[in-house]
């Protein structure tokens, strides 16, 4: 039995949108004294704008990360929920405020159903979020190379677009380098135990564009 797709509860939407605003700013406040406009220390109008191309770039990433899981268990059969891990969203603000430390544990898509899910099946739910983002970062990426030819300004300040772009691909490849990482509760960790070439086929051509790539801020 395939479960309707977009089947969401309100206390999911609602902690996906808690997430989804928290995630973005922890990363701004990620990096204290970074501009935009100026490279000096934020203004509350330069937190603002920050802010809203975070929301566009990383906060897509994650909720596109996340909404792909969901899709993924239905599609198989299963019953899926994100819920959002207070704790860890907690942590999250207080590591990016303080100790100038990023990572996203703020939350999970869990799913569940009367048959027994193979390992492949687990391994496809939890590949599809990464996947994703490497599909986001490749589209930014090519919107980067479209718009850097003239770079156009944004209308909310004087960033160029080519720019938000290109932070738009390399958070995406930061995110789906991170949850390809062998490690659980990651994603990485269900595929590598099922079938570790086919974990490394996703890890190794996301871990040389993530180390690999030119970092402009």
């Amino acid at each position: 039995m395939i479960i309707m797709a977009f089947d969401f509860d309100t206390l999911e939407l609602q902690e996906l949108f808690v997430s989804f605003i928290a995630i973005s700013v922890a990363y701004v406040f990620y990096q204290p004294g970074f501009n935009f406009l100026t490279g000096f220390r934020f203004t509350p109008y330069d937190f603002l704008v920050m802010f809203l191309i975070t929301l566009f770039t990383l906060g897509t990433g994650f909720f596109l990360h996340e909404i792909a899981h969901k899709l993924m268990a239905q599609k198989l059969g299963a019953r899926a929920y994100y819920r959002a891990w207070p704790l860890g969203l907690g942590f999250l603000l207080i590591m990016s405020v303080f100790l100038r430390f990023f990572f996203a544990f703020t939350g999970a898509v869990y799913w569940s159903t009367t048959r027994q899910l193979t390992a492949k099946q687990h391994a496809l739910i939890s590949a599809i979020g990464p996947i994703t983002n490497m599909v986001l970062a490749l589209l930014f990426l090519l919107a980067y190379f479209l718009t850097s030819w003239y770079a156009p300004e944004t209308a909310i300040a004087r960033v160029p677009l080519a720019l938000i772009f290109f932070h738009g691909f390399s958070i995406n490849v930061f995110f789906a380098w991170f949850n390809l990482l062998p490690l659980s509760p990651l994603d990485g960790a269900k595929v590598f135990s099922w079938n570790p070439n086919s974990w490394l086929s996703l890890f190794l051509p996301v871990t040389l564009a993530y180390f690999f790539m030119p970092r402009p801020f």
